[in-house]
């Protein structure tokens, strides 16, 4: 949404806030509109890749074979995995994450996959 002179709908407004005087009250609305724009640009790209970012690491969502619903308990005093969730991959590999980033995970999953219970086909095989 660009004008003749190539400035964003985000310049206009901005421009308006400061010709009413209220300068000083764009430094709280700019990100706010900028997450508003970024929201309407990709809201219908639900997926454009199935790679999800999981503590410092991109991550194939082919790769995943199940997500703990449950944090790590196994009582030994010397364990680092106490209290997060594990994310199984192929290969006998596991990734280890926390709570927010596992909802995350689940959420591109059902995205990526489509969610089984938002089937027009009620068969369940």
């Amino acid at each position: 949404m660009l004008d003749s002179a190539g400035r964003g709908f985000g310049c206009h407004v901005i421009q308006s806030f400061a010709k009413r005087g209220t300068i000083e009250t764009i430094d709280r609305l700019i990100d706010s509109i900028n997450d508003y724009f970024f929201y309407i640009l990709h809201r219908d790209t639900a997926m454009v890749s199935p790679i999800v970012k999981v503590d410092d690491k991109h991550l194939p969502l082919y790769r995943v074979v199940w997500i703990a619903d449950l944090p790590h308990f196994c009582g030994e005093e010397d364990c680092q995995r106490e209290g997060y969730y594990e994310i199984r991959l192929d290969v006998e590999d596991s990734v280890w994450t926390s709570s927010a980033e596992r909802d995350e995970v689940l959420e591109a999953l059902n995205r990526w996959c489509g969610d089984p219970r938002d089937d027009p086909d009620k068969r369940p095989f």
